[in-house]
Order: C-alpha cells, then sequence, then structure tokens
C-alpha cells in the first residue's frame, strides 16, 4: 500500500482541517493514552475553543427509517457551522462567524480558497425539519441587526466578504460599506 504525503490529500477546507489535526495531536500528546473517549473529546473542544474555532459538543441529531425517528445521536463534535446552513435548518445549527486573520506587517501570505456554493442569485429556502427537531431550531435568522443572515445566497455572500476582509474591502469598495 502507497500512502500519500499529506499535501497530496485534496481537502476541502485545508487551513480548517490543518487546525484540528494539529488540535487533535496537542491533546493527545499531553494526556497519552488510556482516557475514556468523552475525556479526550471535552479535551479537543477546549483546545479548538482556545483557537478561536466554534465547538458544540455532542449535538444530537434524530436518525430517521422511514419517515419516523428511530432513535437519537449524537455527533462528537461540530465545528464551524455557515451561515446558509444556519438558514435552511432553521437555527437548528448556529453558523459560526467567518473570519480572516491576517498575517502580521511584512509576512507574505498567499491563500486560494474554493467553495463549492450556488449560483449567486439562488435564493434558500429553509427545510422542513421533523417535529422533534423543529422544536429545537430557534430560527435561522441572525438575533444580531448589525450580522443579518440573507436568503439570497450572492448578497449573503457579498456582506460575509466585506466583514471578513475589512481591509481589503475599505480600499476596493468603500462604497459599499
Amino acid at each position: 500500500m502507497t500512502r500519500k504525503h499529506p499535501d497530496d490529500v485534496r481537502l476541502l477546507e485545508r487551513e480548517l482541517t490543518g487546525e484540528i489535526i494539529g488540535a487533535f495531536y496537542t491533546c493527545y500528546n499531553e494526556l497519552g493514552f488510556g482516557f475514556l473517549e468523552s475525556v479526550y473529546r471535552h479535551a479537543l473542544a477546549t483546545e479548538l475553543r482556545s483557537r478561536n474555532l466554534r465547538v458544540i459538543e455532542e449535538y444530537p441529531i434524530g436518525v430517521y427509517y422511514r419517515g419516523v425517528v428511530a432513535g437519537w445521536f449524537r455527533l462528537d463534535l461540530v465545528v464551524n457551522v455557515g451561515e446558509m446552513f444556519q438558514l435552511v435548518t432553521r437555527g437548528y445549527f448556529k453558523a459560526t462567524v467567518h473570519r480572516v486573520v491576517s498575517p502580521p506587517p511584512g509576512t507574505e501570505r498567499i491563500s486560494v480558497a474554493y467553495f463549492f456554493n450556488p449560483k449567486l442569485e439562488a435564493t434558500l429556502a429553509p427545510i422542513d425539519l421533523p417535529p422533534e427537531l423543529a422544536a429545537e431550531a430557534h430560527g435561522g435568522e441572525s438575533a444580531d441587526p448589525a450580522n443579518p443572515i440573507l436568503a439570497n445566497y450572492g448578497e449573503n455572500s457579498l456582506k460575509v466578504r466585506l466583514r471578513a476582509h475589512p481591509d481589503v474591502a475599505a480600499i476596493h469598495h468603500a462604497d459599499l460599506l
């Protein structure tokens, strides 16, 4: 069996994935082996939060069989959810505010991001959640008037980019601020 070098593996969120894997190794190197999974899960959640990532522990989701809840499953960790996902799940999942951390002045940074998204004209409608989940969904709209979540993908995408890159927006798109 030939193992691929990590740089040869295609990751959708390489930076985020690297951060999560790095956090895992930090926890494991400090704790070692032999503890219950719950100890590692909570340690990893603590480490991820210290790296300014949004983490939800043991998030319950319904498992459906032919339209009936067959049982419940807990996702160990949910890390960084997008705004459109919050909107379509009517707030069942809460979005993580996207941010870009610029390097110190004089430090070069090259990044290429790829997002698989709908066309800019798309308007996303909330999905109909099963009653058990709908009871836990408190609306997909943002409670922050300075950060609305817009149903039109293009408008929401522009808002996110202006917020994530305020220095670039001020220089090139001051009329939009």
